[in-house]
Parts: structure tokens; sequence; C-alpha cells
């Protein structure tokens, strides 16, 4: 399967005003998305990253919305394919401690959906909670990535969020 240009980047910012408002509606419809997408292939170096909504019941979701516009320490993500993994872009003093590894397996909460697993889980200098970190990726357009968080929870994940990626040539 091919990327189709699915028109992305107003959309996206409509979804993310859509969550503070009406969170489920904003969640189906980027659920519907992701479906759609394609595991991206050919990421190399720096990607703009947006967090776009979180699954998590007012007041919480507003509280964390309104904590990440003053302070996002998050930026993007840079992948390296020589060595199957990445890093995620930090906002200094931050040191590098966020390092993936990468495949291309089914989604966890998209099981028909093959996606593109970013795993801190197998890269042991990352710190303890943050090893329980899985982003998965589909492109939904060239360099125009939308990505799921989950967080290991027992045998499973719970699912935590939304975010965009864009590579600079998007």
């Amino acid at each position: 399967m091919s990327v189709t240009a699915i028109p992305t980047t107003g959309r996206l910012a409509d979804l993310s005003a859509l969550a503070v408002r009406d969170r489920r509606a904003a969640l189906a419809a980027l659920d519907t998305l992701f479906a759609h997408g394609v595991p991206p292939r050919g990421l190399r170096g720096r990607t703009t990253g947006t967090f776009v909504a979180l699954d998590a019941r007012p007041p919480l979701g507003r509280l964390v919305r309104a904590l990440s516009r003053r302070w996002m320490p998050w930026r993007g993500k840079v992948f390296e394919p020589d060595t199957g993994g990445g890093h995620d872009l930090l906002v200094r003093p931050l040191p590098e401690l966020a390092r993936f590894q990468t495949r291309i397996e089914p989604g966890v909460a998209d099981p028909d959906t093959d996606v593109l697993v970013a795993d801190y889980a197998p890269v042991r200098s990352n710190p303890a909670p943050l090893r329980r970190i899985r982003d998965e990726l589909v492109e939904l357009a060239p360099g125009q990535c939308l990505g799921k968080v989950f967080v290991r929870a027992g045998a499973g994940y719970r699912f935590l969020g939304y975010f965009t990626l864009r590579t600079p040539e998007a």
C-alpha cells in the first residue's frame, strides 16, 4: 500500500483544538486517520514533533495541555536508520536520554495496521519509566506522520495520546 495524500496539517490542528472541547470525538477522528496510514519508510534525521491529543479526562487533560503550552521539552525525533533506532529531540539542557529502536509490526491497538514502532525498552541506558513507553507511527502523507504513545501496564499497553512528526521536506 502506498501513502495517499490525506489533507493533514489543518485537519490535525483542528482535531487538536477539538480535543480540548470534545476529547472522545477528536480521538475517534484521529483513530480513523491512523487506521488509514502506512508505516513510514526511509525516515532519516530530524523530524519536528507536535503534541495533538491526550487521552485523559478533564481536568487532567486541560492541565497537561496548559503546562505543555508553557514548556514542552519534547521537540520531535531523530531517526538513525543505519543503527535501526534513534532518539527523541529534547530541549537543552536535557541530555540525549530517550533512545529507541525501530521495527515494523502490527499496532498494539490496531492489529490490522502495520506501524513503525519506536521502542524504548531495549535501550538499557534509558531511565526505567521511559523503558515502559512504546510509540507507533504511520505516515498519512509524504513526510507527515501521526503517532500514538503507549505505556506498558502489566502484560499489555495503555494508550496515552497522539502526536505528529513532520520531516523537513514535508
